[in-house]
C-alpha cells in the first residue's frame, strides 16, 4: 500500500498539542528538550501550558507546530517502520516535510521556521493585513470580487483548499469590502483565520527576500523522499529546487487542491496527517469522500494509524 504523509500549517496550533506524545515516549521527549535548546526558549512549556495568545503569535506556532509534527513523525516512523510514498505540506508544513525528508535537519528547519515568523511579522508590521477562510464562492467569483475590491484594498486568492474553500489574503479594508461582496454574492460561509498578516501576497515579499538570504546560508540536501510543492504541486527533491519553492512559496497561493489531485494521479488514496488537529485529513474528506485518510498526533491516534498502515 501507498501512502501520503501529509503536514499541517499555521492554525493547527492549540495548547497541550503533543504533550500525550512527551508523555508517552522517550523519544517525543527528546525531540521537545532539543527544540527547546535549540531555540534557547521554553517553547515546550508553552506549548503545553499556554497561554493561548502566546501560542498563537506567529514567531511561537510556527516553530511549535514544526516541533510537534516532527514529533509525530518520529514517533510513527520508530513504532511502525512504515516509509511514506510522498510527502506534502500546508504552508509552514512544507518545512515539516522538507525535514521528514531529510532535506532539512530538524535543527535547520526550526531555526529557519523561527526567522520565517519573524520576517513575516516583520512584513506584517509595515503591511498590516487578515486571512479569511470563504466557503461556498466559486473560485472565478472570488478572483471576480478580489478585482471589485482593489480600489479600497489589496486582496489575493492565498489557499485553494478544496473546490468549496478557498482561502483570500489582504490589506484589512480591503477584506472587509470583500466581505460584503461575498455576502451579497451568497456565500456559505465567511472564517476569519487566526493569523497576524496577509501571508502569501506580495505583502510578503520583504519576507522572502530575506529567508532566501537564510536559504544560502543552510545545507539543504537532495530530500530522500519527494514532496509536492505548495506553489505549483510539482514534485521537488533537488536542493535548489527546495530553495526557489521556499522563496516562492512566501508571496503565492498554496495549491491544496492540485496538490492532493497530484497525489490521486499517482494511485495513492490512503493519507496520513502528520501533527496537530485534524484540518487537512477534514479538507480530504471534502474533497474526496472515498480517500482514506486520518490523523496522527497522540497515543490514540498513533494506534488508529495501524489499521491503515499495516495491512
Amino acid at each position: 500500500m501507498k501512502i501520503a504523509y501529509l503536514f499541517p500549517g499555521q492554525g493547527s496550533q492549540y495548547v497541550g498539542m503533543g504533550r500525550n506524545l512527551y508523555e508517552n515516549f522517550n523519544l517525543a521527549k527528546n525531540i521537545f528538550a532539543r527544540a527547546d535548546d535549540i531555540l534557547q526558549t521554553d517553547l515546550s512549556s508553552i506549548i503545553f501550558n499556554g497561554p493561548e495568545e502566546r501560542l498563537n503569535q506567529t514567531k511561537i506556532c510556527q516553530p511549535a507546530i514544526l516541533t510537534v509534527s516532527i514529533t509525530a513523525y518520529e514517533v510513527l516512523a520508530a513504532e511502525y517502520g512504515i516509509a511514506p510514498a510522498i510527502l506534502a505540506g500546508h504552508s509552514l508544513g512544507e518545512y515539516s516535510g522538507l525535514v521528514a525528508a531529510g532535506a532539512l535537519s530538524f535543527e535547520d528547519g526550526l531555526q529557519l521556521v523561527e526567522k520565517r515568523a519573524n520576517f513575516m511579522s516583520e512584513a506584517s508590521q509595515k503591511h498590516p493585513g487578515r486571512m479569511l477562510a470563504v466557503l461556498g464562492l466559486p473560485l472565478e467569483k472570488i478572483k471576480e470580487i478580489c478585482k471589485e475590491v482593489q480600489p479600497v484594498g489589496l486582496v489575493a486568492i492565498a489557499n485553494i483548499n478544496s473546490p468549496e474553500q478557498i482561502v483570500v489574503s489582504g490589506e484589512i479594508e480591503g477584506i472587509k469590502k470583500f466581505e460584503e461582496y461575498a455576502i451579497k454574492s451568497g456565500v456559505k460561509k465567511l472564517i476569519p483565520l487566526r493569523v497576524s498578516g496577509p501571508f502569501h501576497t506580495v505583502f510578503m515579499e520583504s519576507a522572502a527576500k530575506k529567508l532566501n538570504a537564510e536559504l544560502e546560508r543552510i545545507e539543504i540536501k537532495r530530500a530522500k523522499i519527494s514532496l509536492l510543492a505548495n506553489s505549483n504541486a510539482k514534485e521537488i527533491r533537488e536542493p535548489e529546487e527546495i530553495k526557489n519553492v521556499l522563496f516562492t512559496q512566501m508571496t503565492h497561493p498554496v495549491l491544496w487542491l492540485e496538490i492532493v489531485k497530484e497525489i490521486k494521479k499517482r494511485n495513492i488514496e490512503t493519507f496520513l496527517e502528520i501533527g496537530p488537529k485534524k484540518v487537512l485529513t477534514k479538507l480530504l474528506r471534502r474533497i474526496d469522500p472515498n480517500l482514506l485518510a486520518t490523523n496522527v498526533e497522540d497515543k490514540e491516534s498513533l494506534k488508529r494509524s495501524k489499521e491503515i498502515i499495516c495491512v
